[in-house]
């Protein structure tokens, strides 16, 4: 799976595959490699590539994709953001002001969660829509009121196709 990967405002993109309980790595200068990973507490981490021993503590901030790494004297602030979810949020229009949610890709409506009227909270889940072969929760980008639902469960959709709006703020 790819990920992008942001340390002290350096961005890196890095595509990581679990095999046998080690990663494969590949960056897009095309190095390879392997990484073995093992979690010795809760924040306590030991990492093996090729000859190279690293020893470190990581602490998750309240963003559920922000760390802080510590090595040695260093201090490193790491974002890590799912390749995936990066490319549905960006489709899909997802800002703090939004006020339509649409499409990211053509898919299938599988689940609406949501009704006409109801408040909903910023990251509630909205819909779930399959595309892909693949389900994807459609997360509200902000708190508010949903004003329209223009679809319904079973529907297919094409890529930004409006699937609900809200009041405005």
């Amino acid at each position: 799976m790819k990920y992008e990967i942001e340390i002290d405002g350096e961005n890196f993109e890095i595509e990581l595959n679990k095999e046998d309980g080690k990663f494969k790595y590949e960056f897009p200068d095309g190095e390879k490699g392997e990484i073995t990973l093992m979690e010795l507490n809760k924040s306590e981490f030991f990492l093996k590539k090729g000859s190279d021993n690293y020893h470190f503590y990581s602490y998750k901030k309240e963003n559920n994709d922000e760390i802080s790494i510590s090595h040695g004297n260093c201090c490193y602030e790491v974002k890590v953001s799912d390749f995936r979810k990066r490319i549905l949020k960006k489709m899909s229009g997802v800002e703090e002001n939004v006020n339509r949610i649409v499409a990211p890709m053509p898919g299938k409506i599988v689940s609406i969660n949501v009704e006409e009227g109801d408040e909903v909270d910023k990251d509630s889940v909205l819909l779930v829509m399959e595309a892909m072969k693949m389900e994807n929760l459609l997360k509200s980008p902000r708190s508010g009121k949903i004003k329209k639902i223009h679809v319904k469960s079973g529907d297919s959709v094409e890529a930004k196709a409006t699937l609900l709006d809200f009041f405005e703020e």
